[in-house]
């Protein structure tokens, strides 16, 4: 019997390697994510499986327009050709390092405080041999001519239609907004002392997410729930299957996190049912997958309307005090910085700026072969700009995702945010009834909306194409910049 820890921690490993494009049509879904990580695991070839899977594709999947078809096919067809000239040992040795990595990661978070400094070179020597693998994939891949870099080639593993240089657009407009912020007058940057602290039982918040699950119109027996040390989801159009950290008593975080998978939940519910004979390129990437996360979390729970909702809810519900949940204090804290509790995939602008720094030392890294173990230190280095407080240590429980392996994935994130402020503002613009449902508990339009406009046809278009008919504007950080320079004060 695993220790629940490590259960934990393979769960939340399955959910990162099973969500991205190589994993993600290996059929393990039927099973809790723990069995299906043993399924995974006792495949011994899974990258030649995956080979496998893919010849069997179907790439006749109907695409608007012939020339998307072709590109799409020529692409395809490129990334597995790339992938046949590197030798699968180098695949075997990456997942072994990538579970070593991960392990120590765990057992150097539950060390005491006085004796991880003597350990973290432990640590560092990890990363760095699992970066050294990362590094040679890379470099191989860029030997074949078809990427401009190293690097653009991990992202590609991710978001097919997402270049390096359009990364280090995403990473510079998250920068200069964030220094923008810090350049405006103290009172500017709002800081919440409210304690969201609750004494809540697992089954209590077990009722929240059943209840989220009705206000969305997720059917009956479609998610299974399970508890973990984080929160994540795995599934497809027939079946899904969260894990949650029922532990953590910060109740904001809790609902903020709850909200976020349940749009992840939202997004596999409504792909095709053949999805897995599907060419990789057709489900538009993991960045879209996280916009329909971050609609949910970071833009209509930020409404006003959904504020007063939650906030009567957890009152009626839970006797909570309303002097504490009020939809004042709920802007205060999604208003205020935090580069060291909020989880790192959120969208506060803080956590965004995280992401961009992690971006620029992957990218350094990979494109220079640079000694991985330097990662934390460049963390630090960079981290001083932003919050001298927060860069005294690397905090890993903080910089999950180098240890999983999934170097590249970061940029989803950018996109992602992009994506949920474009789709928050058309859809809203368009069907201004909304705020009223939401204020009453009713969020099924919407998902209705977003499952039309946004989900079902992520298999059949390419994103611009997919944005221009769901807003009117191919993909563009327009609606984000509007959204967080109004947040911030920035527009006075």
């Amino acid at each position: 019997m695993l220790p629940p820890e490590i259960a934990s921690l393979l769960e939340l490993y399955l959910d990162s390697v099973h969500d991205m494009q190589q994993f993600s049509f290996l059929g393990l879904v039927d099973n809790s994510p723990l069995s299906a990580y043993k399924a995974l695991k006792s495949q011994n070839n899974g990258f030649q499986q995956i080979q496998s899977l893919r010849k069997l594709w179907n790439y006749d999947a109907p695409y608007p327009d012939e020339a998307a078809v072709a590109r799409e096919k020529t692409l395809v067809t490129q990334q597995i050709n790339l992938h046949k000239k590197i030798p699968l040992s180098l695949y075997q040795q990456k997942s072994y390092r990538v579970i070593a990595a991960s392990l120590s990661r765990i057992v150097f978070n539950k060390l005491p405080e006085r004796v991880k400094p003597s350990a973290q070179p432990m640590l560092d020597a990890s990363l760095g041999s699992l970066i050294g693998v990362q590094q040679e994939i890379a470099y191989r891949r860029y030997q074949t001519g078809s990427y401009a870099t190293p690097y653009e080639s991990l992202i590609r593993e991710y978001n097919p239609h997402l270049t390096e240089e359009k990364t280090n657009d995403y990473c510079s407009i998250i920068t200069d907004l964030m220094d923008d912020v810090m350049d405006r007058p103290a009172h500017k940057i709002v800081t919440s002392d409210t304690d969201f602290r609750e004494q809540l039982s697992f089954g209590q918040k077990m009722q929240m997410l059943q209840d989220m699950q009705e206000w969305f119109g997720i059917p009956a027996g479609y998610l299974e729930i399970y508890p973990a040390s984080a929160p994540a989801v795995i599934g497809s159009s027939h079946a899904a299957f969260m894990s949650h950290d029922f532990k953590h008593p910060d109740l904001a975080i809790f609902l903020g996190d709850s909200v976020h998978e349940i749009g992840h939940v939202n997004y596999k519910l409504h792909l095709p049912k053949n999805l897995r004979r599907t060419a990789s390129g057709q489900i538009l990437g993991t960045g879209h997958d996280e916009a329909q996360a971050y609609i949910l979390e970071n833009h209509i729970l930020e409404d006003d309307a959904t504020r007063e909702f939650i906030c009567d809810y957890l009152v009626k519900g839970y006797g909570l005090s309303p002097a504490k949940w009020n939809p004042q204090n709920l802007d205060r804290y999604d208003r205020t910085f935090n580069f060291q509790t909020r989880r790192l995939e959120s969208c506060d602008l803080s956590n965004l700026v995280h992401i961009a720094v992690l971006t620029g030392i992957e990218r350094d890294l990979i494109n220079s072969g640079a000694s991985g173990k330097t990662y934390g230190a460049r963390w630090k280095q960079a981290m001083q700009h932003y919050n001298p407080a927060a860069a005294q240590s690397f905090d890993y429980s903080l910089n999950l995702y180098p240890f999983a392996g999934l170097f590249g994935n970061y940029p989803s994130y950018f996109e992602g945010a992009a994506g949920a402020a474009q789709l928050y503002e058309a859809g809203l613009a368009q069907n201004p009834q909304w705020t009223g449902q939401w204020r009453q508990g009713n969020f099924r339009e919407t998902a209705g909306w977003l499952a039309e406009h946004a989900q079902k046809p992520a298999s059949t278009k390419p994103i611009d194409q997919l944005y221009q008919d769901a807003t009117g504007s191919p993909l563009t950080t327009e609606a984000f910049l509007t959204k967080y320079r109004a947040k911030y004060g920035l527009n006075t």
